[in-house]
Parts: structure tokens; C-alpha cells; sequence
């Protein structure tokens, strides 16, 4: 995903202090951020940037009243990712991991709202490593309607 940008030039950013390129202007992907996430709306942030980033200004934000923005908003966020999912296809796969992707990032919102002032004692490792292995085994779980795309194969 990130060979794209770098061989056509779309990524150069000059040079760094030891002369070496950075190809850090386009970026597809930011793996180190992607592997280490524990929340679905960061492991989503860091896979296809730009896509990201442009259904968060133009579809997300555009939803939200200024009196609210900053807080939760599933409504406009199951939105935001039915428009990802149209925007990718019409395969029903689509629609099971952009909605069950959406229903995942909006539970852990309301659970962290709801849940977090209980369990402050609990120590970060501990619920770094819950949130990392329900993102990653919901994500996974989804995913294989994206990659087998028909119901008759992922049902």
C-alpha cells in the first residue's frame, strides 16, 4: 500500500538532517501505529490515511452539531462507515466489516464512557491488553466479510 505513493513521488518530503529521503508527505499506512493499537477508531485511523482522514472532514464532522463535537456520536459515525462501505462496493461483505467495525469503535466509546471511572485502578497494561485482543479478534472476525465478500462464503 505504501509502495503506490513512494514510486510515483507522491511521498517525497525532502531531505532529513543526514541527507537520507523522506518519503513521509502521502501516507498510506503507519504500520507501527496499526500493530499497536488497541482501539478499533485507531486501527482504522492508520490503514488507508487519506480515505480516512477524508471521511472524517467531509462525512463525519459535517454531521455533528458544534455543541456536541468532542463527544460521542454513533449515529454519525455508523454513517461515516456505511459511506465507507458504499464507497468500496456493493459486495454484502463490505457492509458486514464497515458496520460491524462501526458497531465495535462505537460500543468501545460508550463502554470507555460508561466503564472507565470503575476501573481507573486497574492498571494500563492489563486493560491496554483486553482492548487489544477485543479489537484485533472483532476486527479479524469482520474482516473475513471483506475478504470473501459474498454471504454464501463467509456465513
Amino acid at each position: 500500500m505504501e509502495c503506490g505513493p513512494i514510486a510515483s513521488g507522491l511521498s517525497f518530503n525532502g531531505y532529513d538532517e543526514a541527507g537520507n529521503a523522506r518519503h513521509d508527505r502521502v501516507q498510506s499506512a503507519n504500520i507501527y501505529k496499526l500493530e499497536t493499537s488497541y482501539k478499533v477508531k485507531d486501527f482504522l485511523a492508520n490503514w488507508n490515511i487519506s480515505a480516512h482522514e477524508w471521511l472524517k472532514h467531509y462525512v463525519y464532522v459535517r454531521q455533528l452539531d458544534n455543541k456536541k463535537r468532542g463527544q460521542v456520536n454513533g449515529s454519525a459515525a455508523m454513517i461515516t462507515f456505511i459511506v465507507s462501505a458504499i464507497w468500496h462496493g456493493f459486495y454484502p461483505g463490505y457492509y458486514v466489516f464497515f458496520v460491524g467495525a462501526g458497531l465495535m469503535d462505537v460500543h468501545f466509546k460508550f463502554t470507555e464512557l460508561a466503564l472507565g471511572p470503575y476501573f481507573s485502578w486497574v492498571p494500563f497494561p492489563v486493560v491496554y491488553g483486553v482492548a487489544y485482543v477485543w479489537c484485533y479478534m472483532g476486527c479479524a472476525y469482520f474482516a473475513i466479510g471483506f475478504v470473501l465478500q459474498s454471504v454464501s462464503k463467509f456465513h
